[in-house]
């Protein structure tokens, strides 16, 4: 087996990609999501932890979905929604960022959808993107950052293998005005892969 270059960019996919995982269909964004995309960004979990404006309409949402569809093509950032891969309805996305800024490493986040939570689907999404970018990409180290009162994003991290590693004061910006101190969670390609979750009816 070649070892990458750890000084070497990961190798993208120009084009957003599919992936894939049972119960769990990983695809581009598209304008076709915009009104469960809006659904979810009214939920006021959802809100509660947001670090950027939230679309509130549907000419935002497009914006955001086109920005996402962008980033990648550019090699920014990594985005997939989420979905039931038999009824395609949007579970939420996970999200693939800050390469470059250390060798071979970039950051993971996530959201569900509120009809979504306690299946299973963010930790198993989470992992499925977490394998991909260990084996795909050749990535050796991603990092997993959450408000360190949203005790829901923690056990996710924990469930998916990203071990803690502290706490940044005041470093997550909130969408209100404001700062979280965010806690910050890592996974290394080496560890130990956590039995995956798959959702539940």
């Amino acid at each position: 087996m070649i070892t990458p270059d750890p000084h070497a960019p990961p190798e993208l996919p120009p084009e957003p990609i599919e992936i894939a995982a049972g119960t769990l269909q990983l695809r581009p964004w598209e304008h076709r999501l915009i009104p469960e995309l809006l659904a979810a960004m009214r939920d006021p979990v959802w809100r509660e932890w947001a670090v950027a404006k939230v679309p509130a309409t549907e000419e935002a949402a497009g914006a955001w979905i086109d920005a996402r569809l962008r980033a990648w093509r550019e090699g920014r950032v990594l985005s997939f929604a989420v979905q039931d891969a038999t009824t395609a309805e949007l579970l939420g996305s996970v999200t693939l960022r800050s390469f470059g800024i250390w060798p071979r490493a970039a950051d993971i986040g996530f959201w569900t959808a509120p009809a979504a939570r306690q299946r299973g689907v963010a930790v198993a999404a989470v992992n499925v993107v977490t394998r991909w970018a260990f084996t795909s990409l050749e990535l050796n180290r991603l990092s997993l950052y959450h408000a360190v009162q949203n005790t829901a994003a923690c056990q996710v991290a924990a469930a998916a293998g990203y071990l803690p590693e502290g706490v940044a004061r005041g470093a997550l910006p909130r969408a209100d005005g404001g700062w979280f101190d965010m806690e910050m969670h890592a996974r290394l390609a080496g560890d130990p892969a956590p039995r995956p979750a798959a959702p539940t009816p």
